[in-house]
Parts: structure tokens; C-alpha cells; sequence
């Protein structure tokens, strides 16, 4: 899955301009401490999907990959919902 999202990502950075920013809503897990509601979603995926939910360093290296980085991020709700900010690296 994640060769397919790098994919993906990759493909939306040629119509960024300067100053976009792409919004990604996704659960972004602790490293540890995990709420029970993140850890079941993160096992229903696995199990239904073949995805697994991430951690910030899983996120920052995914889109490392990608060309991309996250500027910022905000965990809104205790299931650990949050929005990441991302940009297309600077060469």
C-alpha cells in the first residue's frame, strides 16, 4: 500500500502551484499509549483493507518518499482523527 500511496502523491505535486498545500483527514497514531479506538481501526483496516493507520514519523517518511512534507498538524478529536499539511519539498 504504501508504494501505491507514494504513487498517488506523486502525481498531484506537477499541478501544485507555489503556494498549495494539500489536506490529508487521517488517523494519526501515537508511538505508544494508543487510544483503544485508534487500535481497533488500525486492525479493522489491516484485517478488511490490507491498509494499516500510521504514526507522524510514518506519515513524515511516506511523504518524504513522495517529494512532499508536513508543515503542520493538528490531532482534533480522541480517536486521534487529525489533519496533516503538507507541501511539495523545496529543491
Amino acid at each position: 500500500p504504501d508504494e501505491q500511496c507514494v504513487l498517488i502523491l506523486k502525481q498531484i505535486i506537477p499541478a501544485m502551484g507555489p503556494e498549495s498545500q494539500i489536506l490529508i483527514d487521517e488517523m494519526v497514531i501515537p508511538s505508544t499509549g494508543v487510544p483503544w479506538q485508534a487500535a481497533f481501526t488500525d486492525l479493522l483496516m489491516m484485517n478488511s483493507l490490507g491498509g494499516v493507520e500510521r504514526t507522524r514519523a510514518e506519515w513524515d517518511d511516506l511523504m518524504e518518499q513522495a517529494g512532499l512534507e508536513i508543515i503542520q498538524s493538528k490531532v482534533y478529536d480522541s480517536k486521534e482523527q487529525a489533519i496533516l499539511v503538507a507541501v511539495a519539498k523545496r529543491t
